[in-house]
């Protein structure tokens, strides 16, 4: 059986501020868990975790009908990242991770990238209620949703069990 693969993609890696330690250890997880794991970006200042493969983007291959992206999954992380995946027809399901918009200009583009490809967009994962809140007021079209934390272990944060 052939693993499934997952790419994905930040406009640079390392990327900014906890993205970078986020996405190293979502590809590391998921290349446990059997599947081909490759971090897609436009640059890289340095190697990605063992065993995930390096995808050097280029707004050449991503604009083109042809697609020479050949992965079951494209993991977004960034919203303007979502213009090179979706305004080409793909079939490919896509999923985008929200971390949260801090500035003007990232909550421009993520208003418009829910504008123009929300029906393109196959589940939105924002990592917390407070994103998910800020994701309702940016937008009144978004994809489904799951909520999935950011960082949060909780098997070992159960109330019934005792602090040793």
């Amino acid at each position: 059986m052939r693993l499934k693969s997952i790419l994905i993609v930040v406009d640079k890696f390392p990327t900014t501020f906890g993205h970078s330690t986020y996405v190293k250890e979502v590809a590391v997880k998921l290349q446990k868990m059997e599947f081909k794991v490759a971090i897609g970006a436009f640059t890289f200042t340095e190697e990605p975790p063992k065993n995930v493969e390096k995808v050097f983007l280029n707004k050449t291959m991503l604009f083109s009908k042809k697609n020479a992206l050949k992965f079951d999954i494209i993991h977004l992380h960034q919203s303007k990242m979502t213009y090179f995946f979706l305004f080409n027809k793909r079939n490919t399901p896509v999923i985008f991770h929200y971390h949260g918009a801090s500035n003007f200009i990232q909550r421009l583009n993520f208003k418009i990238s829910m504008c123009l490809f929300y029906k393109k967009i196959s589940k939105i994962i924002p990592v917390s209620y407070t994103a998910l809140d800020q994701i309702k007021m940016m937008s009144k079209k978004i994809p489904p949703v799951k909520v999935i934390f950011n960082g949060v272990d909780y098997n070992f944060f159960n109330d019934n069990k005792s602090i040793d």
